[in-house]
């Protein structure tokens, strides 16, 4: 409970490090999620992404037809 409330404690600054650090791991593994090619279908209750190709990502969240995000 105490790293809970650490996280909840911590400056914008943190979480905007932390989400360039998720974008920038992405786009070196190719992930679905820096592909330009990811629909992002989410609304305020649930979260969906689908491949612009075909669907569902795919279980390893990377292709051949990955195209990074500009």
């Amino acid at each position: 409970m105490g790293k809970l409330n650490d996280l909840f404690t911590k400056s914008d600054d943190y979480y905007i490090d932390f989400i360039e650090k998720w974008k920038k791991e992405w786009k070196e593994n190719r992930d679905c999620f820096a592909c330009k090619r990811c629909l992002d279908m989410s609304d305020k209750y649930n979260t969906y992404h689908e491949c612009e190709y075909g669907g569902p990502l795919p279980d390893e969240h990377t292709c051949l037809l990955w195209e990074e995000i500009e």
